[in-house]
């Protein structure tokens, strides 16, 4: 493989025995529970990738994890790369656009197949003795595959929703070659960080090594910009788990995301909805406004809260951005083979003449299926660029996913059924008859019956940072004791066959507020005395984030998209919130005269921005909340998925201000006037 100093470097991914069936990459946790050989592999071969005294070399970690973003410079810089930028901007990736998922898809593969190098170097190290095992781990790296991290799990099992293999605070041990078996504990936790050297240090005047206290990549920075506050993202992000009653408060959160995930998957048939968060105006109305790339931006947001991963142009340099981009991928993979897979306008890349370009790729209608996905070299031929086209199938790259095995999940209604098994907390469709979701639905019913009685105590900072952010014995004790109806059976639900998904559509100027901005949607009380706890609060459904950039950003395609004020869009599920307060006897079904009313009272939501400020809602740009429903048809298989009505319907009365509060004698919108009081879609000019 070129080194990249002399010329380009062709990113094949890694060559399979088997065209046809090549290995799978797996998840995390799954490779660290049954795959042991791979994860001693994985771990040293990490620390070895990331070596910061290698950061002039093209395939180094920093070098290929900066061209995410900054530091903004061509890839590989070297002279005979006389790569010409367009208009000369500066920045590949292509966020906000039609080629999000595929530019994405040669990027991963490019640096699955160094970290594979690497891989079987080590293996090839280990000795010849019985004790070293080399043999063992020679085929242990033939069929490695860089993991992913599935943060939509939902499980009953005693796993953490986020991974405790990359928490810093966890130094895992490996057994090196020469150790003749022996296991020692690594120096640190590759997955945790990634340690600057002197390139990272000085780059964009240190704007990389954001955290120079350190010098390294940080999650939750505390306001001393000196440590990661891990407690705290433990405590959050832990709290989404399902099926654990230690934390009645917080488990809805990972469901949540279980629910957007499911959701896009089965309701969105466009490819170009379906990828990229980009408002593709008024003229689609209110459909399609979610996408993955939406979902994506979420847990960028809730993973770095202030530190490189939400961060788009240094977000690459946090080890657990290739885990979440590789679950990205996956996610992408699964919904080509759950829909029609041919290369053509749905369900593939179309021609937009919305998304703007970035250093090589000219914007407007020429992005489509056959547009060169710079910097990614096919082969050694300068300027051969992958496409959307060429790289459609992961076996292309030498890799499938556990979902899209073809030999083992032969027609879609086999991936289908997959699908409902992994997520079936996703969806209210694949909630019936299963006692498991409904005890842990019961549980939550209950505390927010408590809560519509007795105001729930407010979580504070010190008791989520010493981990003790748990339901006091008195209020657990008075949560198991709330009587709840007790005909509330799901099924009541349904009627003629058919139920109405709620969801609360979202859109802003992209880069409003120098895109330092994140907006929360609760289900009853915000309780805003510390909007940095609002993701403790029990109430608290989601939260949406654009990304966006500030005005001082090097990249040129923000900049572009900045003067002409993108507009994006995202799309949060209300449909299981919903249900558990149906179970709490606090809303009566899921019908437009039950909900409306309901949603008028109790949906709300708050802009927090900067250092958790707490910010008036319409001096967010373009803010617009609306509240839509979409007709589901339940199957009568239980294998199968539901069937989604073409058209969502606008459901003003859910975020319109009540008549009597009106400045004059039109509707008005509630949450400062950005909650959407009727008629046409409001786009920015």
């Amino acid at each position: 493989m070129s080194d990249g100093t002399k010329g380009p470097v062709p990113v094949l991914g890694i060559k399979s025995d088997v065209f046809d069936k090549p290995p799978s990459r797996i998840e995390l946790r799954d490779m660290r529970a049954n795959h042991k050989d791979q994860w001693n592999l994985y771990l040293q071969a990490m620390e070895q990738f990331m070596d910061p005294t290698k950061e002039k070399e093209p395939l180094s970690f920093y070098q290929i994890a900066g061209i995410h973003g900054m530091p903004y410079t061509k890839w590989p810089n070297y002279s005979w790369n006389k790569e010409k930028p367009i208009n000369d901007q500066r920045g590949y990736c292509t966020h906000s656009s039609v080629l999000f998922l595929t530019w994405h898809r040669p990027y991963l593969a490019l640096y699955e197949q160094v970290l594979y190098k690497h891989v079987n170097n080590i293996a090839q190290s280990y000795g010849t003795e019985p004790a070293e095992r080399r043999d063992a781990y020679i085929k242990a790296a033939k069929d490695f595959r860089m993991p992913y991290w599935d943060w939509a799990l939902q499980t009953n099992e005693d796993v953490t929703l986020f991974p405790w293999e990359v928490w810093s605070s966890i130094i895992p041990s490996v057994i090196r070659p020469g150790s003749q078996g022996k296991s020692t504990p690594m120096s640190a936790n590759p997955l945790a960080s990634y340690q600057f050297g002197s390139e990272g240090q000085r780059d964009q005047g240190g704007a990389i090594n954001k955290f120079p206290k350190v010098g390294r990549t940080l999650r939750w920075p505390n306001d001393a910009g000196n440590a990661s506050d891990e407690s705290t993202l433990q405590t959050w992000l832990n709290a989404w788990k399902t099926g654990n009653d230690r934390d009645k408060f917080n488990m809805s959160r990972g469901k949540n995301l279980t629910e957007r995930v499911f959701w896009i998957l089965t309701a969105y048939t466009n490819f170009g909805a379906m990828c990229c968060n980009l408002f593709q105006g008024s003229e689609s109305g209110w459909n399609n406004w979610g996408s993955l790339e939406d979902v994506h931006n979420a847990v960028h947001n809730y993973v770095g809260n202030g530190g490189h991963m939400s961060a788009v142009p240094i977000s690459s340099f946090d080890p657990v951005f290739w885990l979440h981009h590789t679950n990205i991928d996956r996610l992408f993979a699964i919904w080509q083979a759950l829909h029609n897979d041919t290369i053509s306008d749905p369900t593939f890349v179309a021609p937009s003449d919305r998304s703007n370009g970035t250093r090589v790729i000219a914007g407007g209608p020429k992005q489509n299926a056959d547009t060169p996905l710079a910097p990614f070299n096919a082969s050694e031929k300068i300027g051969d660029f992958w496409t959307s086209a060429a790289a459609k199938d992961t076996k292309t790259f030498g890799h499938v996913y556990p979902e899209t095995r073809d030999w083992v999940y032969k027609t879609p209604a086999d991936i289908k059924s997959q699908l409902i098994s992994l997520y079936s907390y996703g969806s209210l469709s694949t909630m019936f008859n299963k006692p498991s979701i409904r005890s842990n639905l019961v549980s939550r019913a209950r505390l927010h019956s408590l809560a519509a009685q007795t105001p729930l105590p407010t979580p504070t900072l010190e008791s989520v940072q010493t981990d003790d952010d748990k339901i006091p014995e008195e209020i657990e004790q008075k949560a198991a004791s709330v009587k709840i109806p007790t005909d509330r059976d799901l099924k009541n639900l349904v009627i003629d066959n058919k139920y109405l998904e709620w969801l609360v559509d979202i859109k802003v100027e992209k880069h409003a507020n120098n895109g330092d901005f994140v907006v929360h949607v609760f289900l009853c009380d915000p309780q805003d005395d510390n909007p940095a706890l609002y993701i403790f609060n029990h109430n608290h459904v989601a939260a949406f984030s654009t990304l966006g950039q500030d005005s001082e950003t090097g990249c040129e395609k923000c900049k572009v998209d900045q003067a002409e004020r993108i507009e994006v869009t995202g799309q949060i599920p209300l449909t299981l919130a919903l249900v558990e307060r149906y179970q709490a006897g606090l809303v009566d079904g899921l019908t437009p005269e039950v909900v409306e009313p309901y949603l008028a009272q109790n949906l709300h939501w708050r802009v927090v921005t900067g250092n958790a400020q707490l910010t008036p809602r319409d001096q967010i740009n373009g803010l617009l909340i609306g509240v839509v429903t979409c007709e589901v048809t339940v199957p009568t298989d239980a294998n199968a998925l539901p069937q989604y009505a073409a058209n969502v319907v606008p459901r003003p009365a859910a975020t319109t201000r009540k008549q009597e509060d009106w400045s004059g004698d039109q509707p008005e919108g509630r949450g400062d006037g950005t909650g959407y009081a009727g008629g046409d879609i409001p786009v920015l000019t």
